[in-house]
């Protein structure tokens, strides 16, 4: 977890568009019981303490890592069954695609 919280950064890449996005999120891999919990809201993206929303779950670090880093299709990830969420997926991707701010 501690290679995630490591690679995602404060502010959006630019053009990054997320001002219609006003979510607390908590990412989690399924093999551990941390999770990170991130605040997204005008085009500002914070670690928080604050109960989530609702949770994305990734399969593995490695997957994880790959989504954030732009490396792996959020879409091919979630048929596989490498990516799951207990909120509404489409807004789950937004999420992801607001993470994917990462040099790969």
């Amino acid at each position: 977890m501690h290679r995630l919280k490591a690679h995602i950064t404060d502010a959006p890449k630019p053009g990054m568009e997320i001002q219609n996005l006003d979510v607390c999120v908590a990412l989690c891999l399924e093999s551990e019981s941390e999770s990170i919990v991130l605040r997204i809201q005008a085009n500002q993206i914070d670690f928080c303490e604050n109960d989530p929303d609702w949770t994305i779950y990734f399969a593995s670090e490695m997957t994880a890592l790959a989504l954030l880093s732009g490396q792996a299709n959020p879409i091919e990830q979630f048929m596989a069954g490498e990516l799951r969420s207990s909120g509404y997926i489409v807004t789950t991707f937004r999420v992801l695609q607001a993470l994917t701010v990462l040099d790969p």
